[in-house]
This record gives structure tokens, sequence and C-alpha cells, in this order.
């Protein structure tokens, strides 16, 4: 039986990667991933289909819906990582580390001449992506470091249900991003 070749070369994996990535970032997250993390991506696709090229089967599909499924997945776990570490890493934007969270050890607010002004900036565009005053009441309760069950008591109901708030609010956030 003689074994299948692959229909691209090694050199040409970049470029199809990229393509597949970009294409799929632009068109389902326009502003969500910097340029880095877009090179990211594309060199996890081209590790993906080097990984996976002897399986590969070009009479179940074109070369392109195949390394499109690689990149739509790459592109979906990363938006998944970087969403899910949001509530963390947004406050480590631009040198400014809030003294008020619970990870912050660092005081480098102090430096930032316009600290108070990033984070009010900050604030303000995540309230105004946010429809509901329920949301945005949640939002700026999570924001001053409040806990789930200060939450549910200022707004009395149970636990639970503020973390299901708090993760549709972020779901909607994500959407408006």
């Amino acid at each position: 039986m003689q074994k299948k070749t692959f229909p691209i070369k090694d050199e040409q994996f970049w470029p199809l990667a990229t393509k597949a990535v970009l294409s799929y970032v632009n068109k389902r997250f326009p502003k969500f991933f910097s340029e880095e993390d877009k090179e990211d991506m594309a060199s996890e696709v081209v590790l993906r289909m080097y990984r996976a090229k002897d399986r590969y089967d070009g009479e179940k599909g074109a070369l392109s819906t195949w390394v499109g499924t690689i990149a739509k997945n790459v592109v979906r776990s990363a938006a998944r990582a970087q969403w899910n570490r949001s509530g963390i890493s947004e406050h480590f934007e631009d040198g400014v580390f809030t003294d008020d969270q619970p990870w912050s050890g660092h005081r480098a607010n102090e430096l930032a001449a316009d600290g108070d002004l990033l984070r009010k900036e900050l604030r303000e565009s995540l309230r105004s992506r946010l429809k509901s005053e329920r949301d945005r009441r949640f939002l700026d309760w999570q924001i001053d470091g409040l806990d789930a069950k200060e939450m549910a008591r200022r707004e009395g109901i149970p636990v639970e249900n503020v973390h299901m708030v708090l993760f549709h609010m972020r779901q909607r956030l994500g959407r408006a991003a």
C-alpha cells in the first residue's frame, strides 16, 4: 500500500495557517486579539497541521476546509482562554495594577500618572456595552471587588444566581467587544 503524500510542503504551512486564522478572527473576533495573539494562534495551527498531516484525507474534504477547521478550533480555544482570564488580566493592562484586587501585590498604579483615569475609562467603556441597569450594577460590584455572597445579599438573590448573572453579563460583554 502506497503512503499518501501531504498536498503541500512544510514551508507552505505558515501562510495557509495564517490566512485561515486571520479569516476566522476578522469575521468573528475583529478587535479581540492582538497581533501577537494572532501569530501565536497561527503557530498553533501550523503545529497541529504538522502533527495531523498523516491523518489528512483529501477525499473527505478540501485542504482549506481541514485547515479552516483547525484554525477555528484554535481561535475559539484562545478566545475562551482569554475571556476566562479577562477578570484578572484586564487589570494588568498598560502597567496598571490595582491594589484593591486580591491577586495584586504590586503598587504600580501609584507610579502611573493616569492610572485612575485609565481605570475610570475602562469601567465606563464596559458599562456602556451593557443595556440593563442590573448588569451595570453587578459589573460595578465586581470591579469594586465584592464577592458573590455580598452581591447576593445586596441584590436579595441566592449566591448561585449571582454566578449566573455574572456569567451572562460576561457573555454579553464578549459579544459587544
